[in-house]
């Protein structure tokens, strides 16, 4: 929590932290996260073992293919598609290092 607390002086942006049961209406970002979640499990039922994701990087690789394409509002116009980050383990190691341990 006390990280938290800094965060706007850390990195510039404001956040907040909402604590809720799963499922319960945290917002879109939950449904964005179900759909790539719920696309890669029937990706990996359909399949064989080849079709194994052995690290995170095959998982956003997949992710980042898989969900490249326009989702549809309401109204049937088209919305964004859902983009996919990578952020690499040194470069977490390196804002703990640069930022936070001095906590």
């Amino acid at each position: 929590m006390l990280n938290l607390t800094y965060h706007e002086s850390d990195f510039g942006l404001k956040a907040s932290w909402t604590f809720s049961s799963t499922s319960h209406g945290k917002g879109p970002v939950d449904g964005i996260g179900a759909a790539v979640k719920s696309r890669a499990t029937r990706y990996l039922l359909s399949g064989t073992t080849h079709n194994a994701f052995l690290s995170s990087e095959e998982f956003f690789e997949y992710t980042k293919t898989a969900n490249d394409h326009f989702v549809m509002k309401g109204d049937l116009e088209p919305n964004r598609t859902i983009e996919t980050f990578y952020i690499k383990a040194i470069d977490i190691q390196n804002v703990l290092k640069r930022t936070l341990e001095r906590r």
